[in-house]
């Protein structure tokens, strides 16, 4: 099996060394796809009470950073970040803790663009089938409009590859 990307995960909220009082306002993981030298937003969450503030661009800042050290401790600058979003035309009833909508323009705001291809996600298990239903966005290097294909088909081999 090809290597397996690697994961950063970070936390978001008040009092979080203590339990009793600690308040969870959003967390964010990346995962760093070393050959391709590519990031994939996996998960960005903010509680609604904590929307507005700055807490995703503050998660997303810091998880994009961190696969950004990631790649340059490998000997090259990372090429991008994407991350998997619900296509709001093609899952409109999505079962998401997020309008699919809204989602798009949440990541348009963090400078995310769509990737304009047919994007079908690998199957994450032996249980579960590929899904036809996402969109591809691509975060490139700040004040970047376009991507060019060859690093979208290395993260694509290579993520594909990760999953079998």
């Amino acid at each position: 099996m090809p290597p397996q990307p690697e994961q950063h995960g970070f936390v978001a909220g008040t009092q979080l060394a203590d339990p009793a009082t600690r308040s969870l306002a959003g967390f964010a993981f990346v995962e760093h796809y070393r050959q391709s030298r590519c990031g994939l937003l996996s998960y960005i969450a903010v509680a609604p009470s904590f929307r507005r503030r700055g807490v995703a661009r503050e998660l997303f800042t810091r998880a994009r950073d961190s696969a950004e050290l990631s790649s340059i401790g490998t000997g090259a600058p990372l090429r991008c970040v994407f991350a998997e979003i619900h296509d709001p035309h093609l899952a409109a009833n999505a079962n998401d803790v997020i309008d699919p909508s809204a989602r798009v323009r949440a990541m348009r705001r963090l400078g995310g663009l769509r990737v304009p291809i047919r994007y079908v996600q690998p199957a994450l298990s032996d249980a579960a089938g590929a899904s036809d239903r996402l969109r591809l966005v691509a975060f490139g290097a700040p004040g970047e409009n376009e991507l060019d294909a060859g690093v979208i088909c290395d993260f694509l081999r290579e993520c594909y590859a990760a999953l079998g």
